[in-house]
């Protein structure tokens, strides 16, 4: 009979790790090795990312950005949270509650008549810029348009997709530029089908692709795939699932594009 090998907590934990092939990032609130007072600086090059469900994301860097918060009656329930600056891709529902940002000021990638307005803004602690898209393949015919808001701030470059429809042109994948971490809508149906999905992070090349606005228990429009019909996929690139909040620093990203699945929490 062959004996067994009992491995360590840590080493096999090493060892799971190493198998997945990357996708290693510390939750917020948890240090590394070494962290310290030595390390203030790196630190404060850090943003903690929260997940609220469908495409609304909090980053925090001291200030705070919310992005593309839904109306309450979504599903997720109301998000109630102080802030210094909202940004809105459109109009629709699902991202157009700039309520939920408590004494923010709100930066809207579409004037109320549903046409691009662009977007620039150097706040001194963020550089923001918005690059027009369509919610659909077809020109906007369908569902209108929508803005990519791109998010340089504490050393990264984040851009958010919004309801993003369609693959995206050269002039559009030069504006967006370098990317670290992309949102990306992995619903289907009112947004970019599989096959577009891929081709925007092949075209981007983010460091880190993290999927949003797609069907839960809290929000079950049937329209939608799951996070789990997108997983399920073929993917080209290692993916893995996370919390609801994590922290990331340029540090912590991967030298090639990696899918990190994050959990939502219900605000």
């Amino acid at each position: 009979m062959a004996s067994r090998i009992v491995l360590p907590l840590g080493a096999l934990l090493l060892a799971l790790l190493l198998a997945a092939g990357g996708c290693a990032v510390r939750p917020e609130g948890e240090e590394k090795a070494g962290d310290g007072p030595e390390n203030s600086a790196v630190e404060a090059a850090s943003v903690t990312l929260t997940y609220y469900g469908q495409a609304a994301f909090l980053i925090d860097a001291g200030p705070r950005i919310l992005i593309d918060p839904y109306r309450p009656e979504l599903g997720y329930g109301r998000i109630d949270l102080p802030a210094d600056l909202v940004t809105i891709s459109h109009h629709h529902f699902d991202h157009d509650y700039a309520e939920a940002g408590r004494g923010a000021r709100v930066l809207r990638g579409l004037s109320p008549d549903g046409e691009w307005q662009q977007v620039e803004e150097d706040t001194g602690f963020a550089r923001i810029y918005s690059v027009g898209s369509y919610h659909d393949s077809s020109g906007g015919c369908q569902l209108g348009k929508n803005s990519i808001f791109v998010i340089e701030v504490a050393g990264l470059r984040l851009v958010h997709a919004g309801d993003l429809g369609h693959a995206l042109g050269a002039e559009e994948i030069k504006r967006i530029g370098p990317v670290d971490l992309l949102f990306i809508p992995v619903g289907g149906y009112y947004t970019l089908p599989y096959e577009a999905i891929l081709q925007v992070i092949a075209d981007l090349k983010p460091a880190v692709a993290i999927p949003m606005h797609y069907r839960t228990r809290h929000y079950g429009d049937f329209n939608l795939g799951t996070l789990e019909d997108f997983l399920n996929q073929d993917l080209p690139y290692p993916a893995c699932k996370k919390g609801s909040r994590i922290q990331v620093s340029k540090k912590d990203l991967p030298p090639s594009t990696e899918i990190w699945a994050m959990e939502y929490e219900l605000p």
